[in-house]
């Protein structure tokens, strides 16, 4: 079972890392971001692996997935690339935003 302070702490430093000094919202509960998006009527897309999302705005909205993220790595990994969409919202995802999250991973800074 993975706790929401070990996620918001992880992704904290990893948003840090990345250059992000904002706030941010963090559920671990779809139903919660589904709700929000809804609300904000956001066309934003749940990734394919059902990993996490982002909701940008004032205070961007996080939904990290307990179920999918079971292991340290993996968690990892899904925490890099939402700070990364926290550090840099407009940018698209392709190779060029898979190298950043890589170099988060590795301890680098963006």
């Amino acid at each position: 079972m993975i706790r929401h302070y070990l996620v918001r702490s992880l992704l904290l430093y990893l948003a840090g890392r990345a250059g992000y000094m904002g706030t941010f919202g963090l559920t671990l509960q779809r139903t919660r971001f589904e709700a929000e998006q809804a609300r904000q009527k956001d066309a934003t897309r749940v990734d394919e692996n059902d990993y996490g999302a982002m909701l940008p705005g004032p205070t961007p909205l996080v939904w990290i997935n307990p179920a999918t993220n079971t292991g340290m790595v993996r968690l990892a990994k899904t925490c890099a690339h939402e700070a990364v969409h926290l550090a840099l919202p407009e940018h698209p995802h392709g190779p060029a935003f898979d190298h950043k999250v890589s170099r988060l991973l590795r301890g680098g800074a963006l």
